[in-house]
């Protein structure tokens, strides 16, 4: 299934194979600004506009837990590769780790707060390999957070930029915009820069590693492109939706072949 969130939280569950709607559901009257589905298969995570976060189970979509952050925002949403813990990026420069276990015992489930940002925090993702997690933020950093949370490696992108922040599937590389019409790749063992490209047009909203690790989806004013890095000359158009604002790509199967994204009308 594809989940696709909307205003006055409004959830629809697309069924991908049959290209129909599932199941649909308004969870609150607040906007849905992220949705992640857990590795296992067993959970959907919702974040809203308030710092609102539900946690469902994909077997009926019936709530089986949430977690109340309003000092946050609730931007982005990303499960571990092992789906116990659930990062959830904010303002003020903080990022949340959850313990998706707790999500239905009150209070609320264990957290750890990710402070070192000092602007909004909008991209965040789990290297699949070493348990480090990165977040991307308008202080135009990257930081790599160590397994203990304790300390963090920066990537400085020198610009503004820093909404979003990708690995490619062996956590080898992190792909990252310095402004929407300039992107990097960079390595993750050391920050060295990989590979840099510059695009026609601005507006560049979000970026993907394909599965072969090498080459790199990026939503730019409703339009995705598939590119390497390293040639330029071998961007294509692979996807495109006429009069909409742009894409918000947030996973790839594996294969390569599908993909979701958000679409703003």
């Amino acid at each position: 299934p594809v989940a696709c969130g909307g205003p006055r939280g409004r959830l629809t569950i697309w069924d991908a194979a049959r290209g129909s709607v599932a199941y649909q559901v308004s969870l609150s009257s607040e906007l849905i600004t992220g949705v992640a589905f857990s590795p296992d298969g067993k959970h959907l995570a919702v974040s809203e506009q308030t710092g609102f976060v539900r946690l469902l189970d994909c077997r009926d979509w019936a709530q089986v837990g949430a977690l109340e952050v309003r000092d946050t925002y609730g931007f982005r949403l990303a499960f571990s590769s092992d789906s116990t813990e659930l990062g959830i990026t904010g303002r003020g420069g903080v990022t949340l780790l959850a313990e998706t276990a707790g999500f239905g015992i009150l209070p609320r489930p264990s957290v750890h707060w990710l402070k070192g940002h000092t602007a909004v925090v909008h991209g965040i993702c789990f290297s699949p390999t070493d348990g480090r997690v990165y977040s991307g933020s308008y202080d135009a950093t990257v930081r790599a957070w160590t397994p203990t949370r304790s300390t963090s490696l920066q990537f400085p992108l020198n610009a503004t930029a820093g909404f979003s922040v990708q690995l490619s599937r062996d956590g080898s590389r992190c792909l990252s915009p310095v402004t929407t019409t300039h992107w990097i790749v960079r390595s993750t063992a050391d920050s060295a820069l990989l590979a840099e490209f510059t695009l026609d047009k601005p507006g560049a909203t979000s970026g993907l590693f394909h599965p072969d690790g090498r080459r790199v989806y990026i939503a730019s004013q409703g339009d995705v492109l598939l590119m390497d890095p390293s040639d330029f000359s071998s961007c294509r158009r692979v996807a495109a939706t006429p009069g909409h604002r742009p894409f918000a790509m947030t996973s790839v199967s594996p294969s390569g072949r599908y993909m979701t994204a958000f679409v703003y009308f």
